[in-house]
């Protein structure tokens, strides 16, 4: 099982909002799967989208924020 993308019903909005003033990207998993694996996921992706000098910023909810931590 994988996700397949984001509610863009639920968070279309704030994508569009946050992307007038800043560079988003949307990172989905499944909530389904252990938090360490979509932990690693992230990194991989933080990863292809950044280099080690560029700053990021993370918005998260509920358990999108233990993933992020």
């Amino acid at each position: 099982m994988r996700a397949t993308g984001i509610l863009k019903r639920n968070y279309g909005e704030l994508l569009l909002a946050l992307a007038q003033n800043w560079s988003v990207r949307a990172f989905w998993y499944d909530w389904r799967k252990d938090v360490d694996i979509a932990a690693a996921d992230l990194r991989a992706k933080l990863a292809a989208w950044t280099d080690d000098s560029t700053p990021v910023h993370l918005v998260a909810h509920s358990m999108g924020g233990l993933v992020a931590r």
